[in-house]
């Protein structure tokens, strides 16, 4: 396996060039070159793994969202779960969280159709979020009031089959959008 150097070595320019120097007065003793690279070596290492991890981890939940959600059986699910697989798929193709409020605007275009769409989309996540499939976090340093969303990667690894049908079933009918508001 091939992994870059080069950008490691870029980032850490200035240690990378104390510890040639001290090769060159240790009388080319490579020990403090061979620990800079080997740490660097390292990082890069586990920068790779985590990348890979996340995307097998995406594929995964890209997977059992489809297999779930594509078996509900009315119209009318069927419709709410395009856009829940929508909003879905726009949070998997961020590389981490997002703000909230500007996920939101990402989203509207799912919603043109609809007369109320701030209702919607509320409804929409919060059935995401009584599922299991997508986390908010509050971010006090974004300031008062304001989240990160972002889906919740282990979802695919901790849900069962009749576990999502049995959460599908106790969804609240009403218009629930308290988890918009701070816990």
């Amino acid at each position: 396996m091939f992994v870059p150097m080069s950008n490691f070595y870029y980032g850490e320019k200035n240690t990378y060039l104390a510890a040639l120097s001290e090769v060159r007065h240790r009388r080319h003793d490579l020990t403090p070159f061979l620990t800079f690279a080997l740490g660097g070596l390292s990082k890069e290492v586990s920068r790779l793994t985590k990348l890979l991890r996340d995307a097998v981890s995406k594929e995964l939940y890209r997977g059992l969202m489809h297999e779930l959600f594509v078996r509900l059986e009315s119209t009318r699910k069927r419709v709410i779960v395009r856009r829940q697989l929508e909003l879905l798929r726009l949070l998997l193709d961020k590389e981490e969280t997002v703000e909230f409020r500007r996920f939101l605007l990402e989203a509207r275009h799912l919603y043109t159709k609809h007369k109320d769409q701030p209702s919607a989309i509320a409804r929409d996540l919060s059935r995401l979020l009584d599922l299991g499939a997508v986390k908010i976090d509050w971010d006090q340093a974004l300031g008062p009031d304001r989240s990160l969303i972002s889906v919740n990667l282990d979802w695919p690894s901790t849900i069962t089959d009749t576990e999502f049908f049995e959460k599908i079933k106790k969804l609240p009918k009403s218009k629930d959008y308290s988890f918009l508001t701070k816990p």
